[in-house]
């Protein structure tokens, strides 16, 4: 038995080859194709997968297949739709029937990748592909009819010939379709594909010029918390993370949100920004949420906002005076209680200003100052001497 959360399946066949592709991909044969399967099948069955969250066949083009191919190659995963939330498929426009639609939605796809690049069509053609937008147009509306709506599109930037109009306007035509995900992605000249062989190279001693000179400045972070995780034996022991690898870190306390409190962790960040790009930095946002009690007489006493501060400001002092990276500036977040980005609750609170409103839509917006108040604005009188 093979434990798994994700499988990725790929079908390397293409009615036609990109002229920027340098996948695993081979032109479309009946014959090799039925071969191909039955290969698929034998190696499916003696994994015996299990736990699998989700699926997603790629190419290639899946779709190139036919439609008693097509009804094959997912048959091999009924088995797993009970199981999976999401199960994608890749498309090219021109190879979607409403045929294989129905397919599609017989064996419980409930997500589709459409290459759809650039609305312009003399950029199509450059680059092999044999669809119009018209066709990308029809094909959503035929997905959705059938009740496909999860739909990803992809877009490319950097191709030959394309200009800044251009762009933006396959993007707003993209738009248009309403995709749940929409990708851009640069086009990269590889090895062994047909524009490597033409001699395409679109990257000028001009374009190098300008992507060396208009690197930033100084990088700008935020930093409200850490995660810690574990290794569960699938995951890579990276700093690559998924966030269901994410566990609680029982040496650090939290807010009433499950968000540790790690002024360490923001030492640590400014010295791994700092020592990869040795860029000045400024912190952008920091702070602590937390339900506040307003008192009878007007008060609020969040010493435990202060504490946060306080022991991140003497983080990033740390850094500065004995690691030696070089920072700009801090914001915490935020003055005036305003409701919360991450969860929409004006309950939870950040600011030195008690704004008089809560999650019931109750209270006048009325304001007093916070213990916090008094305290941050001495920090700043003293310009951080005086914690």
């Amino acid at each position: 038995m093979t434990t798994a959360d994700y499988l990725y399946v790929h079908i390397p066949f293409c009615k036609t080859i990109c002229y920027y592709c340098d996948f695993v991909h081979r032109v479309y044969q009946e014959d090799i194709v039925d071969a191909y399967l039955s290969s698929l099948q034998k190696e499916i069955e003696s994994k015996e997968i299990s736990s699998l969250k989700t699926i997603y066949i790629g190419g290639g083009t899946p779709t190139s297949l036919n439609e008693r191919q097509l009804d094959r190659l997912l048959s091999l995963f009924d088995s797993y739709v009970s199981e999976v939330k999401e199960y994608t498929i890749e498309i090219n426009p021109e190879t979607l029937t409403e045929e294989k639609i129905q397919i599609l939605k017989k064996h419980g796809v409930n997500r589709v990748s459409i290459g759809l690049q650039t609305t312009e069509d003399k950029l199509l053609k450059l680059m092999n592909r044999h669809h119009t937008f018209s066709c990308v147009q029809s094909v959503v509306s035929l997905l959705k009819q059938y009740g496909i709506k999860n739909i990803s599109l992809d877009i490319m930037y950097s191709l030959p010939f394309q200009t800044m109009e251009s762009l933006k306007k396959s993007v707003n035509d993209a738009l248009s379709l309403h995709p749940t995900h929409l990708s851009l992605y640069s086009l990269t000249i590889e090895e062994n594909t047909v524009f490597e062989r033409k001699g395409y190279d679109f990257i000028t001693e001009e374009d190098k010029k300008i992507l060396s000179e208009g690197k930033v400045d100084y990088i700008g972070f935020s930093y409200y918390m850490s995660f810690a995780t574990k290794y569960q034996g699938r995951n890579e022991k990276t700093f690559d993370y998924c966030s269901e690898d994410f566990v609680r870190n029982e040496y650090l306390k939290a807010s009433d949100w499950g968000w540790q409190i790690d002024p360490l962790g923001l030492r640590w960040c400014l010295n791994w920004f700092y020592d990869r790009y040795e860029l000045p930095m400024m912190i952008v946002e920091n702070g602590f949420g937390a339900y506040d009690k307003k008192e009878e007489d007007g008060t609020v006493d969040d010493q435990y906002r202060i504490d946060y501060l306080k022991a991140h400001i003497e983080a990033m002092r740390d850094a500065v005076t004995y690691d030696g990276v070089d920072l700009l500036g801090y914001t915490m977040w935020s003055p005036f209680d305003i409701v919360s980005a991450s969860t929409g609750e004006y309950d939870k609170r950040y600011g030195f200003i008690y704004v008089n409103y809560n999650n019931n839509h109750e209270g006048d917006f009325s304001r007093s100052k916070k213990k916090s108040f008094y305290w941050y604005k001495h920090v700043i009188e003293t310009n951080g001497e005086e914690l």
